[in-house]
């Protein structure tokens, strides 16, 4: 379809995991960043966002456990 599209137009053909036909590709934030739990074959990740995300989230919620009353948990009030 892209190669038949190409041929026909004058702009640039773009897709999503496009193929040899195609003179650009989208590639979508989220597996740029590898945040899914299961990575596109046509888009390899640039980083490991998910599991920097989750060792992160990890490390919040065990400093969190260890100072229960720091600053960064809300008052009463805003709970």
């Amino acid at each position: 379809m892209a190669g038949r599209l190409r041929r026909q137009l004058a702009i640039p053909v773009i897709g999503i995991g496009a193929g040899d036909d195609c003179d650009g590709q989208v590639r979508v934030t989220a597996d740029l960043l590898g945040l899914g739990s299961r990575q596109p074959p046509f888009s390899p990740a640039l980083i490991d966002g998910r599991g920097l995300a989750i060792e992160a989230l990890q490390r919040w919620v065990r400093a969190q456990n260890a100072h229960p009353t720091s600053p960064a948990t809300p008052a009463a009030p805003h709970c």
